[in-house]
């Protein structure tokens, strides 16, 4: 939940909290019978009672929303892993630190200007009753400089990403989709890189 919902939260919560105080007051008799007829006539004659009546319930179902939503974002961000096998039990690695494996492996070939990677990580029960596996699928855009063979890098960078991926996650089984939307500029080419 985002802070402005946290603070509409807040304010909604202590509005029902001073509304259940007022209603203890009147149970309790420490408004008189008569003031409180009195003001309950004049506020049910109001139109800002209507539009505020309405500004409250808008305000419930939103937050009733946000409540919804943060349950199912948690558990979205909970699949949103990749599931290894180790020797003493199963390893959860999050979506993006195996993109920013895979951007810093594409990264070390020469010629790649730019990397971003995109992981599809599905999940499904393992064969003959085993515990459930992770198909990975990966989506990798470059920007390549104008000095290299698109085919040469492609391959370089197929080869960098399956040893980081074997080498640091042991995982053999993934698909690699690499894209190059853009080749840089020659002035962008021969400007040194930062590491």
């Amino acid at each position: 939940m985002g802070i402005i919902n946290r603070f509409l939260m807040f304010v909604y919560t202590l509005a029902i909290a001073l509304l259940a105080i007022g209603v203890i007051a009147i149970c309790a008799g420490f408004v008189p019978p008569v003031i409180l007829e009195n003001e309950i006539k004049f506020i049910i004659s109001r139109w800002e009672t209507i539009a505020g009546a309405v500004v409250v319930f808008i305000w419930s179902v939103h937050l009733l929303g946000c409540s919804i939503s943060s349950s199912s974002s948690s558990a979205k961000s909970e699949s949103e892993a990749i599931v290894l096998h180790g020797a003493n039990g199963d390893v959860r690695v999050a979506v993006p630190a195996v993109s920013s494996l895979i951007e810093k492996a594409a990264m070390s070939v020469s010629g790649v200007e730019e990397a971003k990677a995109k992981i599809k990580a599905t999940r499904a029960n393992g064969a003959n009753g085993t515990s459930e596996t992770s198909d990975v699928a990966i989506s990798l855009k470059v920007a390549l400089g104008v000095d290299r063979n698109v085919a040469v890098v492609s391959d370089e960078i197929r080869s960098a990403v399956a040893h980081g991926i074997n080498d640091v996650l042991g995982l053999e089984k993934f698909t690699l989709e690499i894209d190059v939307p853009q080749i840089a500029k020659i002035e962008e080419a021969k400007r040194p890189r930062v590491k």
